[in-house]
């Protein structure tokens, strides 16, 4: 996950990840909206790293399609191999980084030491997305 990767299209990612949210909702917290649509969360978390971090690698679109897919993986029913499909190898390993559980592969969970394993070794890119979420 090291290499140059190339561009991936966020206009793409975006609505694939809208489309795997569809219908479910986040709690704000906020009682005068306390439920918000789910992609918001994702879409927040792609704001943080392209508006707000002082990296430029921060921006890199392919880190920017991680952050907008975070959590596909854990609340929807998308397969990995779909995401590798779609927009590559590494936003598809790096997502998988990122998930606990795999909603689509039920036998693929990861207790929280090896959750936090996996992200300690993981590439800084990932860990940003991590701490932008």
């Amino acid at each position: 996950m090291n290499r140059k990767i190339g561009k991936v299209d966020l206009v793409a990612v975006d609505a694939f990840a809208a489309a795997a949210h569809a219908g479910q909702t986040r709690n704000t917290g906020d009682d005068t909206a306390p439920e918000v649509p789910y992609i918001v969360h994702p879409r927040a978390v792609r704001d943080v790293l392209a508006l707000e971090h002082p990296s430029d690698d921060a921006r890199e679109s392919w880190i920017l399609a991680v952050a907008l897919l975070h959590d596909v993986l854990e609340d929807c029913p998308v397969h990995h191999d779909e995401l590798a499909d779609q927009f590559g190898e590494n936003v598809s390993a790096a997502v998988r980084a990122l998930s606990k559980a795999l909603m689509a592969v039920p036998t693929a969970l990861k207790t929280d030491a090896q959750y936090w394993q996996v992200l300690r070794q993981s590439p800084l890119a990932i860990r940003r997305v991590k701490a932008a979420d």
